[in-house]
């Protein structure tokens, strides 16, 4: 057993952490749950969550219905392990584990979406927005079907040289994009990468995607995977550009032909030799072999210089490197020849981007703006109007004393004088409507029901027991979860009062009955009732709306360089074929 907050583990029979003090008995295991639980709805039920996909160090990655485009998506919560714990749908910080840190990486995860969200490439994962709640971030992607590189090397063993190089190709062709924008991926693995059940191979976890400056050194944090990882990734001082990308990739390679990780750069440092692919599978041919080891050269100077020079080098770069006892050394002219140029113009032409059907986003930014201006013209009714009949008969139930019986809801509370002499088990007072009796206590804080009227099947387990006045006048009201709040008398709609906010807890029929046990301010809740953004939401919203108009626009303007660059390309092609 671990607690679910601070995750050490605890003996079978333990009740408190013996780390943070927090309950870890069943019932607490039950209440607080790592992962948001079916059905659960989020952006104002704009999603609803149907299952858990995967789980990893920073987050959760769930299957989900988008209600408004009535389509499949996957979601994925900014989640860190060890550094946060959910209550209820809550994420929060562990108390120690760095609030600030915490915040920063939540920072850090909208960056990804952002980055994300500037591709439409076929080979890249598509995100569609992202948005704050609960104390966390959410990001909203296409949802691919599929199983990474790595699971089908793990299920088939080492791939046919064809395959494995058709999928670094895939791969290149989707970084070329991102390279061509200014962008690195430094995350390339078999684990990044999924082959869809429709065919198409797509590049994923852009967290550690980061803008460069050719040439220049940069500071970037150390984040790596060992055996896919360039030299330069070790330090967060280095020059970083393609050849960082063309590592990852190049190692990729060689696991896909060989089922197993290159040697980390760290350990060939110390000239802990590479293996050549070869010599872990036959029939691999020279010329891919050679181009995978110029690939994960350790010093970036003597790697490609693009992706586009090492998808040449592996489909027939004339000057290739010669064998070496350790390491290999790449040609002394990176320039690819005229036929290799011909293949890698080939390749950009065939990878510039194309129109690409807006339709859903179209509809989406137009329910955005409906959805937006009908909240800015929306105002809030009168506190005593129900959010879901409408009528003026929310009532707010505080618990104050007053004379009204609690069992028939209408008579008055009528003091028997002492002179009456009556004895106590007949009760000092007494209802002039339903005879129902009372004991009143001295301090007048408890009452006990001595005998009710005709009304007394409900009522029976109250029966002789002092109960507060507070939770008698609640009675009285008619509330049926006897806390303070609010009720209406028209279509028994409840709420408790939750600190500022007001928790619903009873609706029969309507379109809140699915918050039940949620809460936010009335106003939010008249909101929800009308199909509504709640008022934190505007903010996202309004992002949202942003962003995806930004995004038609660099689509409208990437179509455009594609254009000059395609007549560009075009051009070289001819003056190449003539020469």
């Amino acid at each position: 057993m671990h607690c679910p907050i601070c995750h050490s583990e605890q003996p079978a029979d333990a009740t408190t952490c013996r780390v943070c003090g927090n309950r870890v008995d069943t019932a607490s295991q039950a209440a607080t749950s790592s992962t948001l639980a079916p059905g659960t709805s989020l952006r104002a039920g704009a999603f609803v969550i149907e299952q858990v996909l995967g789980q990893g160090g920073f987050g959760i990655t769930y299957r989900a219905h988008d209600v408004v485009l009535d389509r499949a998506v996957a979601i994925k919560e900014f989640f860190p392990q060890g550094c946060c714990s959910r209550v209820g749908t809550s994420v929060q910080p562990i108390p120690g584990a760095g609030a600030s840190a915490f915040q920063a990486s939540k920072v850090q995860f909208r960056d990804e979406a952002k980055t994300l969200a500037r591709f439409s490439d076929p080979g890249i994962v598509h995100v569609h927005t992202v948005f704050d709640e609960h104390g966390a971030s959410y990001m909203v992607m296409e949802l691919l079907l599929g199983r990474t590189l790595i699971a089908e090397v793990e299920d088939k063993g080492p791939l046919p040289e064809d395959d494995a190089v058709a999928y670094a190709t895939s791969i290149g062709q989707a970084l070329m994009v991102v390279h061509h924008a200014g962008m690195l991926h430094r995350d390339i693995k078999p684990d990044n990468v999924i082959h869809t059940d429709d065919g198409r191979v797509v590049l994923v976890d852009f967290g550690t995607a980061r803008a460069f400056a050719a040439g220049q050194t940069q500071k970037m944090t150390a984040t790596l995977t060992p055996g896919y990882a360039p030299m330069e990734q070790y330090s967060q001082h280095g020059k970083f550009g393609p050849p960082t990308d063309v590592y990852g990739l190049a190692a990729t390679l060689y696991f896909l032909l060989t089922a197993q990780a290159p040697v980390p750069a760290l350990d060939r440092l110390q000239e802990v030799p590479l293996p050549w692919p070869s010599s872990l599978r036959p029939r691999i041919s020279t010329q891919i072999e050679q181009t995978i080891f110029w690939g994960l050269e350790l010093r970036a100077d003597r790697r490609p210089v693009s992706i586009e020079v090492f998808l040449a080098a592996l489909t027939g770069l004339p000057t290739v490197v010669a064998h070496a006892p350790i390491e290999p050394r790449p040609p002394a002219e990176q320039r690819p020849s005229p036929s290799a140029r011909i293949r890698a113009i080939e390749a950009e032409l065939h990878h510039l981007p194309e129109p690409t059907d807006q339709t859903a986003l179209r509809v989406r930014m137009q329910s955005l703006k409906e959805m937006l201006d009908r909240s800015d013209r929306f105002v809030a009714p009168p506190q005593r109007q129900c959010p879901q009949c409408n009528q003026a008969t929310l009532f707010e139930i505080t618990g104050q004393r007053t004379d009204r019986c609690p069992i028939c809801r209408s008579g008055q509370l009528l003091t028997r004088p002492a002179s009456a002499g009556l004895s106590p088990a007949g009760g000092n007072r007494f209802c002039t409507q339903c005879q129902a009796q009372f004991l009143e206590s001295q301090d007048a804080s408890t009452m006990t029901l001595i005998q009710t009227g005709p009304t007394t099947d409900p009522w029976t387990q109250w029966r002789g027991r002092p109960i507060e006045r507070r939770i008698w006048e609640i009675a009285a009201s008619g509330k049926q979860s006897l806390n303070p709040g609010w009720r209406c008398t028209n279509c028994g709609l409840e709420f408790d009062k939750d600190g500022t906010a007001a928790r619903l807890v009873r609706a029969r029929e309507g379109p809140l009955m699915t918050y039940v046990g949620q809460a936010a301010s009335l106003d939010d809740w008249h909101r929800r009732a009308r199909g509504l953004p709640l008022r934190r939401d505007v903010h996202d919203l309004k992002l949202e709306l942003q962003t995806l108009e930004a995004g038609i626009q660099q689509d409208q303007q990437r179509l455009s360089a594609a254009q000059q660059q395609r007549a560009a390309l075009e051009a070289e092609l001819a003056r190449l074929r003539r020469g």
